[in-house]
C-alpha cells in the first residue's frame, strides 16, 4: 500500500521520540487506550527528565502552567482544560466535546495489515479530546484534537505537513483514491509563547466502507500545528475533523481552540 500523503515517501517517515513510522497501511478503526508509558507508535517515550525546561520568569504570560496552579481554561470559563504531560502540552475545547481524555492514546487501526513487522495501527495521538456523534457506529468520532512527538522531523514546518497527511490517510482512506490537498507550511503563534508551524489539509471525494463507520463521510479536514516543548523537543498538536454534514463543528470554534495551545509542565 502506498504511503500517506505529503512531501512524498518522507511523509510516512514520522517517527515518535526517534522511532519512524514505516510506509503503512493506516486504518480508522479506532482504539482509545491507557497510556503505557511508550509513544503513540509503539517506541519509548522521550526522556523527557533528563532535560531541563526553561524557566520563564513569573511575570512572563508565555510561562508554563506549573504543578501547583491550577490549569484554567483562557478561552471561556466553561470550556474544558486538556492537559498532557508527556509533551507539556494545555489546550482548552468547548465544554460540550468528550474529554479531556488524560494520559491516553488514540490509535487508528489498520484497515488490511500486510505486514507482521508492521503495528496494528498507523497513527495516534495522545491526551485527547473528541466529538462524538451516537450514531456513527463503533468509532463514532467526528473530531478529534490531541498531541503528540514529531522527533521524526526535521522542523517545525516538517513535522507539521507530515502530520496533517497523515492523519486524513488514517483517518478516511488507506486506500489513497480520494482526493487529498495538503497545504504549505505556514508560521504559527498564540499569545501564549507557541511559535512554530501550522499545515491545513483536506480531503474530498471519500469512499465508502469506513470501517465500523455507519455516518457517511464524504469530506474531511486535518490541521496540524509544530513547535518545540519547554524541553526543546519537537511536539505535535493534531485536530481531524468530518465535514459537509450537519453537526460540524463552527470553524471559528475550532480557531480558538488553536488560539488557546500553550506550554503546561508539573
Amino acid at each position: 500500500m502506498p504511503p500517506p500523503p505529503g512531501r512524498g515517501r518522507k511523509a510516512a517517515l514520522l517517527g515518535v521520540a526517534g522511532v519512524a513510522v514505516a510506509a503503512l497501511a493506516v486504518t480508522v478503526g479506532v482504539v482509545l487506550t491507557r497510556d503505557s508509558g511508550e509513544d503513540g507508535d509503539g517506541g519509548a517515550a522521550a526522556a523527557e527528565d533528563e532535560q531541563t525546561p526553561r524557566a520563564p520568569s513569573a511575570q512572563d504570560p508565555r510561562r508554563p502552567v506549573e504543578e501547583s496552579e491550577e490549569p484554567l481554561p483562557v478561552v471561556a470559563d466553561d470550556w474544558q482544560v486538556v492537559l498532557s504531560d508527556r509533551w507539556h502540552t494545555a489546550f482548552d475545547v468547548p465544554p460540550d466535546w468528550r474529554g479531556p481524555s488524560r494520559d491516553s492514546s488514540f490509535r487508528w487501526e489498520t484497515w488490511e495489515p500486510e505486514d507482521p513487522d508492521v503495528p496494528d495501527y498507523a497513527f495516534s495521538l495522545t491526551d485527547v479530546s473528541a466529538v462524538i456523534d451516537t450514531e456513527c457506529g463503533k468509532p463514532g468520532h467526528r473530531l478529534v484534537a490531541g498531541t503528540r512527538g514529531a522527533q521524526g522531523a526535521t522542523d517545525t514546518a516538517d513535522a507539521a505537513e507530515i502530520i496533517a497527511g497523515n492523519l486524513l490517510w488514517a483517518n478516511y482512506d488507506q486506500t489513497r483514491t480520494a482526493s487529498f490537498n495538503v497545504g504549505e507550511p505556514e508560521p504559527f503563534e498564540t499569545e501564549h509563547g507557541i511559535t512554530g508551524h501550522i499545515v491545513r489539509a483536506t480531503i474530498t471525494d471519500v469512499p465508502d466502507g469506513i470501517p465500523e463507520r455507519d455516518c457517511p463521510v464524504t469530506d474531511g479536514m486535518s490541521i496540524a500545528v509544530s513547535y518545540l516543548s519547554p524541553n526543546s523537543d519537537l511536539v505535535g498538536w493534531g485536530l481531524v475533523a468530518d465535514t459537509g454534514h450537519d453537526g460540524e463543528v463552527d470553524p471559528d470554534v475550532i480557531e480558538s481552540v488553536l488560539s488557546s495551545i500553550r506550554h503546561y509542565t508539573r
